[in-house]
């Protein structure tokens, strides 16, 4: 989950001001502020990625692992068997192979997403879930009554 403190812990790092990282990311003082303030709780991918070219640091800088750990949490929950599991893993195979070489451009509200390693591994545990869930729906319907 974005964590808009880890923005302030690596200002702090660089010894750097809130002005400062608006300048050299080239972002507006209000868009800086909306998102520490926590009113901006959910800030674009690409303004992110601008403070965190800014600030010399990977994107993932300021994400929670938390994510990583709910992902686990909710795959363990949902057991699968494994011929489930393969089928999974295939279909997410297909499904990551299509997008990485599909000539249209993924879009998000409008906007073109960058495919950048960060975006592709939240697409691929975005869709993982769907298919895990998507199988275990599948499952309880099937289920004899």
């Amino acid at each position: 989950m974005f964590n808009k403190d880890l923005i302030l812990e690596a200002l702090d790092n660089i010894g750097w001001s809130k002005y400062k990282l608006c300048k050299e990311a080239n972002l507006s003082q209000s868009t800086l502020s909306d998102i520490l303030t926590g009113k901006n709780k959910n800030p674009r991918m690409d303004t992110i990625q601008k403070i965190a070219t800014a600030l010399n640091v990977s994107v993932d800088t300021f994400f929670d692992n938390t994510d990583s750990d709910m992902v686990m949490e909710t795959k363990s929950e949902y057991s699968t068997s494994e011929k489930s599991k393969k089928d999974i893993k295939k279909s997410l195979s297909e499904i990551l192979d299509m997008l990485e070489h599909s000539r249209n451009e993924l879009m998000f509200d409008g906007e073109t997403l960058e495919l950048n390693n960060l975006t592709k591994e939240l697409l691929k545990q975005s869709i993982e879930n769907a298919l895990i869930m998507a199988k275990k729906i599948a499952k309880e319907r099937n289920a004899p009554k």
